[in-house]
């Protein structure tokens, strides 16, 4: 995506008891993110997802909200960490990556060992998607976001000064547009 702007998203699941389930048994975090853009899941295997795996396994799905059949989303950066609170008080790294996904390839993953002693096991993934312009509300989507940041001071008799993104300003605004391009105009000159 061109915007830049990117949706973080956490998920945390906790799996209790871990040890009842079954080879292809999974547990499901909610989704998570706007339903108009891309949102995540966490799905957690405790003992593979067949009878061929011989680890765990734990997957980000990343879905597309908008229902399109086609669809891409690239360079997700995001983390799985499992502990369990007995051995692994900081936990354990078990995917991470940036990734593209897409309708094709909806879910990225790894296979990992928890520890055989432990009750429960913990989960948190972070998220980040970039965001698609769809969901940047109408006007801002021209906004390029790459130019430097530029504060502009509005001065009342009384209160407080308004600060304002200058890039905002030209973006919505016709008149600021045409004042900070015109060097005859103080603010052009800023």
């Amino acid at each position: 995506m061109a915007n830049g702007r990117r949706v973080d998203h956490n998920i945390d699941l906790v799996i209790e008891d871990w040890k009842h389930f079954g080879v292809g048994d999974n547990i499901w975090s909610e989704k998570v993110g706007p339903l108009d853009g891309f949102h995540s899941q966490l799905r957690v295997y405790p003992f593979g997802r067949s009878f061929e795996d011989e680890h765990a396994n734990a997957y980000i799905y990343v879905f597309c909200g908008s229902g399109a059949s086609e669809w891409s989303c690239e360079q997700v950066d995001f983390d799985i960490i499992c502990w369990d609170v007995q051995s692994l008080p900081r936990g354990m790294v078990v995917a991470s990556g940036p990734e593209d996904f897409s309708h094709e390839s909806d879910n990225w993953g790894n296979d990992f060992c928890p520890n055989p002693d432990a009750q429960d096991l913990r989960f948190r993934a972070r998220i980040s998607l970039p965001s698609p312009p769809e969901t940047m509300p109408a006007g801002l989507c021209d906004i390029d976001l790459s130019q430097r940041l530029t504060q502009v001071a509005f001065r009342f008799s009384t209160g407080p000064c308004l600060f304002a993104d200058k890039r905002v300003l030209v973006a919505r605004s016709q008149y600021f547009k045409q004042m900070f391009a015109e060097a005859n105009w103080v603010e052009g000159r800023t």
